[in-house]
């Protein structure tokens, strides 16, 4: 009778331990094996994102479920970014020349710059 009930807690014991461990045992290789394919279609940005959060310990399982913090649609798109860049490097353009048509240097130049930038 005792060697049956040790049986059974050595047996209960086993599985525990085994269960936890398949699921904190993964290697970085094998979170990333598994991590990698769920990335296809997203941005440089929002991939370096997910696969941050994947190959954390507790961030993978969430990442696995689809519960990641890291949605398809969270960053910008290119053609977005790049004429927000263009509008931009133009208002630099008009400012400057604006500043060198009034000769300003200094303090008073980098002042107007800094006004002429913001809108105002």
């Amino acid at each position: 009778m005792i060697k049956t009930l040790l049986a059974a807690a050595m047996l209960a014991c086993f599985a525990t331990t085994t269960a936890y461990a398949a699921g904190s045992s993964m290697t970085p290789q094998q979170r990333m094996k598994e991590c990698g394919p769920k990335t296809k279609g997203m941005t440089k940005e929002q991939r370096s994102a997910f696969m941050k959060q994947c190959l954390s310990k507790s961030g993978h399982e969430a990442a696995m479920a689809g519960k990641s913090h890291v949605s398809a649609a969270a960053g910008k798109s290119k053609a977005e970014t790049s004429s927000k860049r263009v509008a931009q490097r133009e208002k630099m353009k008009t400012c400057n020349a604006d500043a060198t048509a009034k000769k300003l240097k200094g303090a008073d130049r980098k002042a107007f710059m800094k006004s002429c930038l913001k809108g105002g």
